[in-house]
C-alpha cells in the first residue's frame, strides 16, 4: 500500500476516533446524571450528610448504566418518555461499545459504511445530550421540591462547577 493511501486511512480512523469518543463523553456525563439521579430519587432522606451521599454516589457509579436504568424503571420514578428515552441511549450505548467495530468491518475501506456509522454516531451524541439535559432538569425540579432553594441550588451547583474546573 502506498503511503497517501495509508495517510488517508489514518486521517479517517483519526477522525472516526474523535466521533466515537464524542459519543462516547455524552454518555458517559448522561451515566453520571441519571446516577446522580438515582441516589436522589431512591438511596438519599433529607438531612442525609455529605459523606453518606457521596458514599452512596460512588456506590452507584460502580453499578453498570443497564442496572441504574432498571432500578429506575422498576422503582416506577421515570415518565413514560423519559424511559422510552433512555431505553434508546442504553440501546445505542451497549450497540457501540459491543457491536459497532463487528457491524462496521471495512469502515475505513467503504465510504458508504463511514458515512453510515459517522451519521449513527452523530445521531447517538445528540440524542444522549438531549436525554441529559431532561435529566438534568428532573434533578434540578427534585432538589427543588425536596425543600432546597433556588439561591443554595445554584451556589451549590456553581461550586461543584469550579471544583471540577468546568467555571472560572
Amino acid at each position: 500500500m502506498d503511503l497517501n493511501r495509508q495517510i488517508e486511512r489514518a486521517e479517517k480512523l483519526a477522525s472516526l476516533m474523535q466521533q466515537v469518543g464524542f459519543a462516547v463523553w455524552h454518555l458517559q456525563a448522561l451515566e453520571g446524571t441519571v446516577t446522580t439521579y438515582l441516589v436522589l430519587r431512591l438511596r438519599a432522606v433529607r438531612g442525609v450528610g455529605e459523606e453518606q451521599g457521596t458514599a452512596a454516589l460512588g456506590k452507584a457509579e460502580r453499578r453498570t448504566f443497564g442496572h441504574v436504568v432498571q432500578e429506575l424503571r422498576a422503582a416506577g420514578v421515570l415518565e413514560e418518555r423519559l424511559a422510552s428515552n433512555l431505553d434508546e441511549v442504553l440501546a445505542e450505548r451497549n450497540w457501540l461499545i459491543h457491536r459497532a467495530r463487528r457491524e462496521y468491518p471495512a469502515v475505513l475501506f467503504n465510504a458508504p459504511q463511514l458515512a453510515s456509522l459517522t451519521a449513527r454516531l452523530e445521531r447517538i451524541a445528540d440524542l444522549t445530550d438531549n436525554v441529559n439535559r431532561a435529566f438534568t432538569q428532573e434533578v434540578e425540579r427534585h432538589v427543588l421540591s425536596s425543600g432546597i432553594d433556588r439561591a443554595t441550588l445554584e451556589r451549590e451547583t456553581d461550586a461543584v462547577l469550579r471544583q471540577r474546573g468546568l467555571v472560572d
